[in-house]
């Protein structure tokens, strides 16, 4: 058994002096860039818990199901090629 887990969480993007700067905000839906970032991780690894973070401007409890579903439907797809693969 693992003791790790996966946080994801929003990130607001600040930009000045022709520098990025990507902020862990925890108030908005995880990035596409991210999301796809734990995809290739679980992909490597394995499927870990995973945290979705949300503390701010929480918004309403379709928002949040709705990426958790995106990461259930991540690891089922993971599970439907895994099982092709064998």
């Amino acid at each position: 058994s693992s003791d790790l887990e996966i946080h994801l969480a929003g990130h607001a993007v600040l930009e000045g002096r022709g520098t990025k700067l990507l902020v862990d905000t925890h108030d908005r839906p995880v990035a596409d860039a991210v999301w796809k970032l734990w995809r290739d991780l679980i992909d490597r690894i394995g499927p870990l818990p995973t945290l979705i973070e949300w503390d701010t401007d929480v918004p309403d409890w379709r928002v949040l199901a709705a990426e958790v579903a995106r990461a259930d439907c991540a690891l089922r797809a993971r599970r439907v090629e895994h099982a092709h693969a064998a």
